[in-house]
């Protein structure tokens, strides 16, 4: 599902809205969304340390990762891919 939900978003991005880069954050903890984004083509930017306040009132880090127009083309070809597997 969530393969499927990042290739309607780029889609209607890329296609539509004819955007340059979408961009996408995440906490650094969470591999499972890190791998996943590496996963479909998407660019590691870096991290930006104690960027968000959580409720409890600790501070994360955020990892920003990129998917650029002139990539869009492989990305969809690896969402496209990962949709027939499933």
């Amino acid at each position: 599902m969530n393969r499927h939900a990042k290739a309607l978003l780029l889609h209607n991005a890329f296609d539509r809205l004819g955007a340059e880069r979408v961009e996408f954050k995440t906490d650094e903890r969470n591999e499972r969304a890190r791998r996943g984004l590496l996963g479909i083509g998407a660019t590691e930017e870096g991290t930006l340390r104690s960027f968000n306040p959580m409720p409890d009132g600790t501070r994360r880090n955020a990892v920003y990762y990129s998917i650029l127009r002139t990539e869009w083309a492989e990305v969809r070809e690896r969402l496209a891919a990962g949709a027939r597997v499933s």
